[in-house]
């Protein structure tokens, strides 16, 4: 195929959930923000559990409000083990 590099093995995206376990995900930028660059999560389907309308939402209540979701738990929700490889 034209244009495709070198897959990310399901090994490496582990190895680099548990590297991103270890800073800010956002850097300096506000989480939601950063989060809205890479997944259009005002228009996700949250997790059928949680009783919001978007994903924005319920990050916004369990990341930002609750604190009770870890960088890998917000990634993991935001499917990076099945994302695209770009």
């Amino acid at each position: 195929m034209k244009g495709t590099g070198p897959r990310i093995t399901p090994l490496t995206r582990q190895r680099i959930i548990a590297e991103l376990e270890l800073v800010e995900l956002s850097g300096k930028l506000p989480e939601i923000e950063f989060l809205k660059k890479l997944w259009p999560i005002g228009t996700m389907n949250p997790p059928s559990f949680g009783g919001e309308s978007t994903m924005e939402d319920y990050i916004f209540r369990h990341r930002i409000n609750n604190e009770d979701m870890t960088n890998r738990d917000v990634l993991e929700t935001l499917g990076i083990h099945e994302c695209s490889q770009k």
